[in-house]
C-alpha cells in the first residue's frame, strides 16, 4: 500500500509558491472551456485543455517552472491528447455496460494514461493507455482510497463557495501526479529486476556454451569435429554489450541463427529495457549471429527506429552489421555494441 500521507506532504511542498500561477492557468482554461462548451468545438477543445492541466501538473510535481502560457501547452499534442481522451472514455463506457463496478475499476486502470503521455510525449495514446493498465495493476484500490481521502476537503470547498479550490485543486492534482511518479518508480524497479534476470540467464547460457565448446575442443584434439570447434568458438565470441542505462557494461551472448528480441515487454523480449525509456518499443529490435559469415543480423520492429553507426535500419528488413557496430534504439539513451 502506498503512503498517502507522504504523497500529500510532497504535494503540499510542490504547490508552495506556485498556487497563484496555477490558479491563473486554471482561470484561463476555465474561461475558454466554458465558452467552448457552448459550441460544438468544445467537444474537441476541452480534452486538449484537460491535457494542458496534466502537463502543468507534471511540471509542478517535478518542480519545474511553468507559466500562464502553459495553459495552451496541450495543443502541441492535440491529436494524441484527443485520441487518448476518446480511447479512455470509449473503453470505460464498454466496461460500464457490464455493470457499474467494472466501469469504475477500468476508469482507475486508465487514470494514469494522461500523466504517462505527458511524461513520455513520444508514446502513442494506445501505448500510454496500456502502460497505465500495467502500472496500476495492484494499486487501483490505493488510488480509489486516495480519492476518497479528499471528500472532507471537497465538502469544505463547497461551504466556501468554491474559494478553497484555489488551493485544493493544485493540491489534489499534485497528489495524483506524485502517485504516478511513485508507480513509475515501482515500474522501473520491476524492469531492473527483469533485466537482471535476463542477464543472469544469459550468463548461465554462456557458461553452458563454454562447457560445450570445451567438449568439442577435446574432441578436436583427437582429430575429429575440427570444423564444429571453429563454429562454436565463433558462437561463444558473439556478444552484445550494453553501453548505456542501468546495466552499462553487461554482456549478453547472442545465439547463432536464432533471433534474440530487445524491448520493454518482458513477455516478448529476452533483453528487457527499463520502462522509463519511453522511446523504446515493446519489441524494438531483433538480433542474431551468423558464425559462418561472422556478421550480426539486426531487424528493426520499432515505432521510433533503430540505428547502426548512425545509419537508420529499414523497418522489418533483416540487415547484416559487422562486429564493432554501435546499435542505437530510438535515441542516444539506449545503445549496444556488437562484440
Amino acid at each position: 500500500m502506498l503512503d498517502r500521507a507522504a504523497l500529500k506532504a510532497t504535494a503540499k511542498s510542490n504547490i508552495q509558491g506556485c498556487i497563484g500561477t496555477y490558479f491563473l492557468c486554471m482561470l484561463v482554461i476555465g474561461l475558454i472551456s466554458g465558452m467552448a462548451s457552448l459550441v460544438i468545438a468544445g467537444v474537441i477543445l476541452i480534452p486538449v485543455f484537460n491535457f494542458s492541466i496534466t502537463l502543468i501538473t507534471m511540471k509542478l510535481v517535478k518542480r519545474e517552472k511553468f507559466e500562464v502560457g502553459d495553459a495552451f501547452s496541450g495543443f502541441s499534442y492535440f491529436g494524441k491528447a484527443l485520441w487518448l481522451f476518446i480511447l479512455m472514455n470509449f473503453f470505460t463506457y464498454l466496461w460500464s455496460l457490464l455493470f457499474v463496478v467494472p466501469g469504475i475499476v477500468k476508469a482507475y486502470a486508465y487514470s494514469m494514461a494522461p500523466y504517462i503521455l505527458a511524461d513520455n510525449p513520444n508514446m502513442t495514446a494506445r501505448e500510454a493507455l496500456n502502460e497505465s493498465k500495467r502500472i496500476t495493476y495492484g494499486y487501483k484500490g490505493d488510488l480509489f482510497v486516495l480519492d476518497l481521502s479528499f471528500i472532507g476537503w471537497d465538502l469544505l470547498a463547497g461551504l466556501t463557495f468554491g474559494l478553497l479550490n484555489i488551493w485544493l485543486a493544485p493540491y489534489k492534482r499534485a497528489t495524483q501526479g506524485n502517485f504516478y511518479l511513485k508507480l513509475k518508480e515501482f515500474g522501473a524497479q520491476t524492469a531492473a529486476v527483469n533485466v537482471a534476470q535476463s542477464a543472469n540467464a544469459w550468463n548461465n547460457a554462456a557458461q553452458d556454451g563454454t562447457q560445450s565448446a570445451n567438449a568439442w575442443n577435446n574432441a578436436a584434439q583427437t582429430g575429429t569435429q575440427s570444423a564444429a570447434t571453429t563454429v562454436l568458438t565463433q558462437q561463444k565470441q558473439a556478444t552484445l554489450t550494453c553501453l548505456t542505462g542501468a546495466y552499462t557494461g553487461a554482456h549478453f551472448p547472442i545465439p547463432a541463427q536464432e533471433e534474440l528480441f530487445i524491448g520493454k515487454d518482458a513477455q516478448l523480449c529476452s533483453i528487457v529495457i527499463e520502462k522509463e525509456r519511453a522511446a523504446v518499443s515493446r519489441k524494438h529490435m531483433g538480433i542474431s549471429y551468423n558464425p559462418w559469415k561472422n556478421v550480426y543480423i539486426v531487424t528493426d520492429y520499432s515505432e521510433n527506429g533503430t540505428w547502426a553507426n548512425d545509419q537508420q535500419l529499414p523497418k522489418g528488413k533483416p540487415t547484416e552489421v559487422a562486429p564493432g557496430t554501435i546499435l542505437k534504439l530510438a535515441n542516444d539513451k539506449t545503445m549496444f555494441l556488437t562484440d
